[in-house]
């Protein structure tokens, strides 16, 4: 860039590399940053704004609901083994190891 006068054109600075350009060496891109060529990347993608989508069925054949939890044990036994206790919460013996 030269430091030289330009009639009806001004300084601004690139919005990504920080450099001081003239505004005729710039480009707008399409989020308003002003860059300078080097740092433009050409225009925005057309598929940013032009996909269009189709529903997609996605069914299992056959499906079938989660079977219902069934407990069959009697007794629990806690982490730190020092109750075993009845589904009633009763205690039956301390300290099982």
């Amino acid at each position: 860039m030269s430091n030289t006068f330009r009639s009806g054109d001004y300084k601004v600075e690139c919005d990504r590399c920080g450099r001081a350009y003239f505004r005729s060496e710039c480009t707008k891109t399409w989020d308003n940053l002003i860059v300078c060529g080097k740092c433009y990347d050409g225009p925005r993608d057309p598929q940013d704004y032009r996909v269009r989508y189709r529903a997609d069925r996605q069914l299992v054949f056959g499906a079938r609901p989660e079977p219902a939890i069934v407990w069959i044990a009697e007794r629990v036994l806690l982490e730190d083994g020092a109750y075993l206790l009845t589904e009633d919460n009763e205690t039956l013996l301390r300290n099982w190891n």
